[in-house]
């Protein structure tokens, strides 16, 4: 006779989820623009990033120096961006793990 065993597996802690970026904020000292935003990054390994440059087409993607993160606690992260002339620039700031991508809209900065 054949015996069909069944095991059970406990789960013990969070389920993954999406990343979340909030707190996102710009600070201006002449040429340097200092880029900050709150990263949960959802309990599953998570790649954080920025694109910017003169238009919503960015041109530069730069890695968040902290990433990959995980787990569920909310880090702030940081970008500092220099050489910066008189004008408009664009800027966007994403988050992706597995189960998908979360970003901001396009947001914008101006050197005087």
């Amino acid at each position: 006779m054949n015996a069909i065993v069944s095991r059970r597996r406990r789960m013990t802690g969070k389920a993954a989820s999406l990343p979340v970026i909030d707190d996102v904020d710009v600070v201006i000292d002449g040429g340097t623009a200092t880029i900050s935003a709150n990263i949960t990054p959802g309990n599953a390994s998570t790649i954080v990033g920025l694109q910017h440059g003169a238009t919503n087409e960015y041109g530069t993607d730069t890695r968040s120096e902290e990433s990959p993160l995980s787990g569920y606690e909310t880090v702030r992260d940081e970008w500092e961006i220099t050489g910066l002339l008189p004008g408009t620039y664009h800027y966007m700031i994403y988050a992706t793990n597995a189960l998908g991508t979360a970003e901001t809209e396009d947001l914008t900065f101006e050197i005087i």
